[in-house]
């Protein structure tokens, strides 16, 4: 029964697994960015448009009152 088993379970081992559901991220679209004032986004790129939205409004609340909101621009866009 438990050779039975290990047999099994080296047969299992042994044969090359399907990949199911896998991806490439860099396929996937980024998220950067750019503010009026000459600042952007210095990393590489978000995966989600939230993300990138919620660091540009720490920029604009590190600059403090009246600052514009910066806008959010896909990373294959011009100064990213």
């Amino acid at each position: 029964m438990i050779g039975d088993f290990l047999r099994g379970l080296a047969e299992a081992i042994s044969q090359p697994s399907e990949k199911k559901g896998t991806y490439d991220a860099r396929l996937l679209p980024r998220f950067g960015w750019q503010c009026s004032c000459g600042a952007h986004s210095r990393i590489p790129g978000f995966l989600s448009e939230y993300d990138a939205q919620y660091a540009a409004q720490r920029h604009q609340w590190g600059k403090g009152i009246n600052h514009p909101m910066p806008e959010i621009v896909p990373e294959d866009a011009p100064g990213i």
